[in-house]
């Protein structure tokens, strides 16, 4: 199953700014989740003010993917 989609310059920047705070909010220590009020700042402000969160997972060395 193929999708194409025809994406404009602000569907990308949209989709970008989805992304970043998608992965703020995934953060696994606690603190570094943004509360709801600064998700929607996020969300309805410019992507330039946004910057990229650290990882979101610690890693883990007892932890192996299958």
């Amino acid at each position: 199953m193929v999708l194409t989609l025809e994406v404009t310059p602000e569907g990308k920047e949209k989709t970008r700014q989805l992304a970043i705070v998608a992965l703020w909010c995934i953060q696994w220590n606690p603190r570094n989740r943004p509360s709801m009020t600064k998700v929607v700042n996020m969300l309805t402000g410019s992507l330039q003010n946004l910057q990229m969160p650290p990882k979101p997972f610690v890693p883990s060395e007892n932890h192996r993917m299958p």
